[in-house]
């Protein structure tokens, strides 16, 4: 409609939970380049004959990360339903990206975020956000489901934690009540 959302990232960041990084220019670049990779992998539409040139162009290798991502979801049967698909809370009028919403083995659906380093704390509340917007939206019914964040690394392999703790969602639902409270001063 009309009424401008804040972004799950943005009530973060403002609330001091995630951490600005310092500007890294080649950091950012590989990020972006691995996100878009693998999303194009998720698609069955990736060009493996691009990413050296991609590499090329912006100094560091990138296949590593994606071939981490394909043996998690070879290794963990995670098959991806939803890829960087937008979600907003009806209530709450927030809106993220969830880097993918899929399933494993068993039908429990998951909301899964991929990193290119270490694993951040302020994940928890981000992927928490995500699967209580998609629940708003009754796209599916993500309480009490996983959550799970993904470290792809630059030696192929992969690191994940999965976010278990139910006060996550209050957390960032207060975090997101305490900007608009101090915004509307």
């Amino acid at each position: 409609g009309d009424r401008d959302l804040i972004a799950v990232n943005t009530v973060l960041e403002r609330a001091g939970a995630k951490q600005f990084i310092p500007n890294n220019p080649t950091a950012l670049a590989r990020g972006r380049a691995v996100h878009t990779a693998t999303q194009y992998l998720d698609e069955q539409d990736l060009d493996w004959g691009s990413i050296k040139e991609i590499e090329r162009s912006i100094g560091c290798p990138i296949e590593p990360y994606i071939r981490a991502w394909e043996r998690f979801r070879t290794e963990t049967g995670f098959v991806p339903r939803e890829i960087e698909t937008p979600v907003w809370h009806r209530s709450f009028l927030y809106a993220g990206t969830p880097d993918r919403v899929g399933e494993f083995p068993g039908g429990k659906t998951a909301v899964v975020d991929l990193k290119t380093g270490s694993i951040p704390k302020w994940t928890a509340l981000q992927t928490a956000a995500y699967a209580e917007a998609i629940e708003s939206q009754a796209r599916a019914n993500l309480r009490h489901h996983r959550r799970y964040v993904v470290s792809l690394k630059d030696d192929g392999n992969y690191g994940m934690r999965e976010f278990t703790g139910q006060e996550d969602r209050n957390v960032f639902l207060a975090m997101l009540t305490g900007l608009r409270w101090i915004d509307n001063i």
